[in-house]
């Protein structure tokens, strides 16, 4: 029978989840700043896009400047005559509508303000605002267009007599506030119930890469994950190593973290980029993907930098646990309007790239978006590469952040036991008893890792023969059995004779 079905949703209040393996954090290199940030307050904690929009980082164009052009009117020509309004943009012809002169319309100045009029009835439908001064009508191109707004065009119509001039479009500066709402709200779609910290810092930090330590601080050392966006300078591989050296330095202090940086590629060749993998950078991961017709690619054309998809990686690996890849068909879908197109980070199309060139900058350690061909339409992260070489075991984010949760909880178990007494045997080796508590302070953190599937064994050993008495050093031997991940499924069909 006809009924109405209600399907209840999970996730919309926002309210925590267990543990903190989804804690991330995002740094965004810009000059400007959301009111909600200042230049000594550079970092907020967030639950939802909602409340980043609070703090004011929003779409709405703040800090942009909107593209101007002029059409001057020089004859009125006679009734009956019309004018046709048309924009060349990235996107097609825009009408902004037509125009029939009247009897009224007896001087240019006339007819430039009927014709302003008739652009502005219309312009909660197409956003082009018009104002005339004399036989002048300025016109200005809609929120969001930036730099890409100069490179629009008149494609005027004047039927009859009428005769006019049009310029050039000038003026456009992209809104900076805009790129950052957006890859928040791409963490926010992947992960409805993140936990994410901004970091909003000066684009001179780019290369010293202070506020690493500043947001893992701000958040005691709670962040899993980090984001870095910048567009400012392009990418070379000194930025992986240099925040390799940042990641080195939170490991040091008990705090692991993966970083996944999105630098400016707008200017890059896909056939000449740097091996990753020849880089000793294994928590670092370099993003090139890109949405290619959605918001994303409006904003690329707005500012005609790099936009990338941080925000989306970052929010896959704060839904994934430790152990997935964000590669995994059937779980990270990304597709979502927003990246059903994909692109590269120097608007190059994915489409237009052949498959060589795309199994090149996957085996250089590059990460963005693919499509797997058949019926599944959804788009797919390949394999989360680090910055080191494919034979470490360091060579895949999951893997990393396995070891990461391993060593944080490991530590929360045993540094309680700091100085704590061991007992020695008559022959000086550790008691049975010394050495059972220490392994089971030590098994405890990876029995529940292993309960989780988050790994598949793990063996605690303590050699007994160790001189503890001299050096007042306990060595504890951790052996972790990882879960694997089927990157590759090989299926050997065929016809037979007989089954």
């Amino acid at each position: 029978m006809n009924d109405v079905v209600f399907i209840k949703g999970q996730g919309g209040l926002g309210r925590p989840l267990a543990g903190e393996d989804f804690v991330s954090g995002y740094i965004h290199y810009t000059a400007a700043l959301p009111s909600g940030f200042s230049s000594n307050d550079r970092i907020k904690q967030v639950f939802s896009i909602d409340e980043a929009i609070a703090l004011g980082i929003t779409n709405t164009g703040i800090g942009e400047t909107k593209a101007t052009a002029t059409i001057t009117i020089s004859a009125v020509g006679v009734d009956g005559d019309t004018v046709s309004v048309n924009v060349s943009t990235t996107k097609g012809v825009i009408q902004l509508g037509s125009y029939i002169k009247s009897a009224t319309d007896t001087t240019p100045t006339i007819l430039a303000a009927s014709v302003v009029s008739m652009i502005n009835a219309a312009t909660q439908t197409h956003g082009y605002k018009a104002v005339s001064a004399a036989a002048v009508i300025t016109l200005t191109v809609p929120i969001g267009k930036g730099l890409g707004g100069n490179s629009f065009t008149f494609a005027n119509v004047f039927t009859g007599t009428i005769t006019g001039a049009s310029s050039s479009f000038t003026g456009g500066v992209a809104s900076t506030i805009d790129i950052i709402y957006y890859h928040v709200k791409e963490y926010f779609a992947m992960q409805p119930q993140g936990n994410l910290y901004i970091a909003i810092y000066d684009t001179a930090d780019v290369g010293v890469w202070s506020a690493v330590s500043d947001i893992r601080n701000y958040a005691q050392g709670k962040i899993r994950q980090l984001g870095i966006y910048q567009n400012t300078t392009a990418y070379v591989t000194t930025q992986s190593t240099s925040l390799q050296v940042a990641a080195n330095l939170a490991a040091s202090e008990k705090m692991p973290l993966e970083i996944f940086y999105q630098p400016d590629f707008s200017a890059a060749s896909l056939s000449s980029l740097s091996d990753l993998r020849a880089l000793n950078a294994p928590n670092v991961s370099v993003l090139i993907g890109q949405d290619g017709l959605g918001v994303g690619n409006d904003i690329w054309i707005s500012t005609g930098k790099t936009v990338g998809m941080v925000g989306a990686w970052l929010g896959a690996n704060s839904l994934a646990k430790v152990n997935e890849s964000v590669a995994w068909v059937g779980k990270f879908d990304f597709s979502h309007v927003e990246f059903d197109t994909l692109a590269f980070a120097n608007g190059i199309k994915y489409r237009t790239v052949s498959k060589g060139l795309l199994d090149n900058i996957d085996t250089l350690g590059y990460v963005f978006l693919i499509k797997h061909s058949g019926s599944n339409t959804g788009s797919y992260s390949t394999r989360p590469h680090t910055n080191v070489s494919v034979s470490s075991d360091y060579a895949f984010v999951q893997n990393n952040r396995t070891m990461n949760k391993a060593i944080r909880t490991i530590n929360d178990f045993v540094i309680p036991q700091l100085s704590a007494p061991i007992f020695f045997n008559e022959d000086g080796t550790i008691t049975e008893d010394s050495i059972s508590f220490f392994e089971t302070q030590t098994a405890r953190a990876l029995e529940q890792m292993q309960r989780d599937s988050e790994i598949s064994k793990y063996l605690v050993t303590i050699n007994p023969k160790q001189n503890v008495s001299t050096t007042n050093k306990l060595i504890i031997a951790v052996k972790i059995l990882p879960v694997g991940v089927a990157d590759f499924i090989q299926i050997n069909i065929g016809f037979d004779i007989s089954l």
